[in-house]
């Protein structure tokens, strides 16, 4: 779009209402040209331009932050701010959380990372009803010894996605149960899984267990208590060849898509991989056997790299579940249109060699 001459001339002749459509359907990369065309399409463009602010340099996060403290009318306009990394003086974060606390409007919140110093998610302590249209929350804690996050969870009620990465706070693992009547998608380590779900009908959750020392059952147990009739999407990560948590997560009746994976600490070798035995396939078939609406199973483990797989068991895994319609084991990822239809292979991973060889592997190996 031009943005000299007798094209601005032309706009400005133009009703606000008109020229707030207009913005309102270009690019975001237009609208920031739009901005700079003059100070009334600086202000009609402000409720796009400042709507999600994503910020990763923390030099950066105080410039920006400081940019909309001098404009306070723009904090209305935030609907999500995530804060990938914050400045390390503890000082900063608190003015920053200050800042953030005045957009009313706020409805996602992600800060913090693995990476997170502690102090950076210290300003929740103490804080409770924040942001009344708060439904998102992501939050990432480097040790267990973080801040009391249980009263600032309680006291926004429309959460209705919540993620905490890193470590499961010590205030939320030793938690009486906690009702969120809103709640429908939750992620977060094992521990922590418990006090959220047991009063919550889910329908999505993703646990993630840190070492195979955790107990399984345990965070199952709850999300069975509280979601058994509602869940329909399940993400595992827990460092073994789980197909006992297939077992167990086979008692929700409308699952559809489920996904199994294993996670690999420091000093990994998949020389000492696993090798799928055929009673583990058979016992996988039979869990997949129980779940009637399955959709999609992606199921990986720290298999051996010269593995090969037999085709009559594989036909016997995916014959087990005959709503399935996509299916994944390890790097070899199958598809079909809709369930009695023929399954075509397609390689998840390895670039064209490792198609290349996804080909010549599916001409000997291949479900029915």
């Amino acid at each position: 779009m031009s943005t000299n001459g007798g094209t601005q001339s032309v706009l400005h002749r133009l009703p606000n209402e008109v020229l707030s459509e207009f913005i309102a359907w270009s690019r975001p990369q237009e609208q920031t040209a739009l901005s700079r065309v003059s100070k009334l399409f600086h202000k009609l463009t402000a409720r796009f331009l400042y709507r999600t602010l994503k910020i990763s340099v923390p030099h950066k996060v105080k410039r920006c932050l400081s940019t909309l403290a001098k404009n306070p009318g723009l904090l209305l306009f935030v609907k999500t701010i995530d804060l990938t990394r914050c400045p390390k003086k503890p000082g900063d974060t608190f003015d920053i959380f200050e800042l953030i606390a005045r957009m009313q409007n706020l409805e996602m919140l992600l800060f913090g990372s693995r990476d997170a110093p502690p102090h950076m998610t210290s300003p929740l302590a103490g804080r409770t009803f924040l942001f009344p249209h708060l439904y998102c929350l992501h939050i990432g804690l480097k040790s267990r010894e973080g801040p009391p996050i249980v009263e600032f969870i309680q006291a926004h009620p429309k959460l209705s996605v919540l993620k905490l990465s890193g470590h499961a706070p010590r205030a939320l693992t030793d938690s009486a149960d906690i009702a969120l009547p809103a709640l429908r998608h939750l992620q977060a380590h094992a521990p922590a899984i418990p006090p959220l779900v047991r009063l919550n009908r889910l329908a999505a959750a993703a646990v993630v267990w840190r070492d195979s020392a955790e107990p399984l059952a345990p965070p199952l147990d709850a999300l069975r208590e509280g979601s058994h009739a509602s869940l329909v999407r399940l993400s595992c990560k827990r460092p073994s060849t789980n197909v006992d948590l297939i077992e167990l997560v086979a008692c929700f009746p409308l699952l559809e898509n489920l996904k199994v994976t294993d996670r690999h600490g420091q000093g990994f070798s998949y020389d000492d991989g696993y090798f799928l035995k055929r009673n583990d396939v058979r016992r996988i078939a039979a869990a997949l056997a129980r779940l009637k609406n399955l959709r999609t199973f992606v199921f990986t483990y720290a298999h051996r790299p010269n593995q090969t797989y037999d085709g009559a068991l594989l036909t016997a895994l995916v014959e087990a579940c005959p709503t399935l319609t996509q299916f994944t084991l390890n790097t070899v990822k199958w598809e079909r249109p809709y369930a009695g239809a023929e399954w075509t292979p397609v390689m998840d991973v390895g670039g064209n060699g490792g198609r290349r060889k996804a080909s010549r592997y599916m001409q000997s190996v291949s479900p029915a």
